[in-house]
């Protein structure tokens, strides 16, 4: 964890390859981010901003992370404010699920329902889904 200090990385849980019509691709999965900065601006009503120092810092540390993913021979190819994420806070991690939901509520599902009319979902598909807010 000392590495989070000085480079905003998540850590890489898991990683696989993804053959597609587009080429082939490597998949990284890691620890969940929180809401991005194109989220940020679309739910803040139009008085979206940071302070210069906060803006200072966000841009700093996407320059030190793209530097680095360089340094390794990674390119990203795609940087926008939609893959800009933050991260959750770390006692996100240690909390129980009750407890957060007191914290942060919880979370809204909707119900899923076929469009054909057949009553039963297949073994595969999930009985409720939680939409983005």
């Amino acid at each position: 964890m000392a590495e989070r200090k000085h480079f905003p990385f998540p850590t890489l849980l898991d990683s696989s390859t993804h053959n597609g019509p587009n080429d082939t691709h490597k998949c990284l999965v890691t620890e969940p981010g929180m809401c991005s900065l194109a989220r940020s601006k679309s739910t803040s009503q139009g008085v979206w901003y940071f302070d210069l120092i906060l803006a200072r810092i966000i841009t700093a540390q996407l320059i030190r992370a793209t530097v680095r993913l360089h340094s390794r021979g990674i390119v990203h190819g795609d940087i926008h404010l939609g893959n800009i994420l933050f991260t959750l806070p770390s006692s996100f991690y240690s909390s129980s699920t009750e407890n957060l939901y007191t914290t942060y509520r919880e979370p809204i599902r909707e119900t899923v329902q076929r469009l054909d009319g057949v009553s039963q979902l297949p073994v595969n598909v999930p009985a409720y889904v939680v939409p983005p807010e």
